[in-house]
């Protein structure tokens, strides 16, 4: 006998493919006895860019030694002279995804912080990160039912919000400041909340990462370095609330459409993590003037056969016009992982400029923007937005080093 769960009949004049859907993933969630595989969170989109100065010149994070943003991105670079606190905050627009959905527009707050310090040759940080942040919202929706076609007079709201903190201790061996290598060990919290009208999805799971780095200085000028990041997937049951089952295909003996508790499937959410790699170079060319390469390498070809290992470039250059301030620029790429012809790909590239300035003794102040000034989205389901899809990332650090 089937039985399905229905929790609302709805329609809307310009009701988008995406949101007809995620309704009907939410939906295929509570069919009775059905096993399905598990629901996956993750995507390339909403990984948070940590390190403040980093991305201000192109994203290049993984050969400046002293990085402030160093535990997240290559431990090898962790310098901790004196006592030094660290942390940094992020606003993203508003970003138009596909036909009336919104992504992004959120705070990140905190995106990053840490706490370091050194003895002898070693420099010991613990950290915090804001990894992920995924949110969407999908806006309003006309609630009708079969009593009231044409509406009840009720709009119903729907958002997803998908978000991973990260637990970070770092240790790094630094030997005669040309060369040093690090390692980073922590957990992802993943938390999940998706809701849809009186209906919520929440749930909440975690799992180990290590990321392992090196550096090295070639003569006076030359720096290079790279990093490897691995993790463990996470796996967790969801909680559902406000769900109203309804069986549509009841005993013979029972009134069509009686609302009675069935059974709910079993599915789970996962969240696949790449394996991620950086290598990375700095080139001194004269005391006011450097310039900055590196290859990022993700390999998502874990997550599905739709998907396949990326290679994006980062360029950046780092201008020192005065003792004080430190002033940088940069470009970079950001490739989508999916390879099917169905999928959903979505291709960027970001321009970015960004300062430091020591404001007092001991304390430096950052500041980046990262635009998309560049973006295809291709799907074979899925119009594009009408005005593009583009997101941007302002940021503002603050570190403090007690002399």
């Amino acid at each position: 006998m089937f039985r399905t769960a229905v929790f609302m009949i709805f329609r809307r004049r310009h009701i988008t493919p995406l949101f007809l859907l995620t309704v009907l993933t939410v939906t295929s969630l509570f069919s009775q006895a059905v096993s399905v595989p598990p629901y996956d969170v993750v995507d390339h989109l909403s990984f948070s860019r940590i390190g403040t100065a980093e991305w201000a010149s192109g994203g290049v994070r993984s050969a400046e030694a002293g990085s402030s943003s160093a535990p997240f991105n290559n431990p090898a670079l962790l310098r901790a002279p004196s006592l030094t606190l660290y942390t940094e905050f992020g606003k993203r627009s508003e970003a138009a995804f596909i036909a009336d959905i919104t992504m992004d527009g959120q705070h990140l707050l905190p995106s990053f912080g840490q706490i370091s310090v050194s003895t002898g040759d070693f420099h010991w940080a613990l950290a915090y990160a804001s990894l992920y942040d995924r949110a969407y919202d999908y806006g309003e929706v006309e609630i009708t039912t079969v009593e009231n076609p044409e509406g009840t007079g009720e709009m119903a709201s729907g958002s997803d919000r998908v978000r991973v903190h990260t637990g970070i201790a770092s240790v790094a061996f630094v030997l005669d400041d040309r060369f040093s290598v690090g390692l980073s060990v922590g957990t992802n919290v993943v938390t999940v909340h998706n809701k849809f009208y009186k209906i919520s999805v929440t749930g909440n799971g975690s799992g180990a990462f290590v990321i392992a780095g090196v550096y090295g200085k070639l003569g006076s000028t030359l720096h290079l370095g790279g990093s490897l990041r691995l993790s463990e997937n996470v796996l967790f049951s969801p909680v559902y609330d406000g769900l109203q089952l309804i069986d549509v295909d009841p005993p013979l003996d029972s009134t069509i459409g009686t609302s009675r508790v069935l059974e709910t499937s079993t599915q789970q959410i996962r969240a696949r993590f790449p394996v991620t790699a950086q290598v990375g170079g700095v080139w001194e060319v004269t005391e006011l003037l450097s310039l900055m390469a590196e290859i990022e390498m993700e390999d998502w070809s874990e997550h599905s056969v739709t998907y396949e290992s990326t290679v994006d470039a980062h360029v950046g250059v780092l201008l020192k016009p005065h003792p004080l301030l430190r002033l940088r620029g940069g470009y970079f790429t950001e490739s989508s992982p999916q390879n099917s012809p169905t999928a959903l790909k979505i291709d960027q590239k970001f321009m970015t400029a960004g300062f430091e300035w020591t404001a007092l003794s001991g304390v430096v102040i950052t500041g980046s923007a990262v635009r998309s000034v560049w973006s295809a989205t291709r799907s074979s389901f899925f119009a594009p937005p009408k005005e593009g899809f583009y997101q941007h990332l302002y940021q503002l650090g603050l570190l403090y080093r007690l002399q």
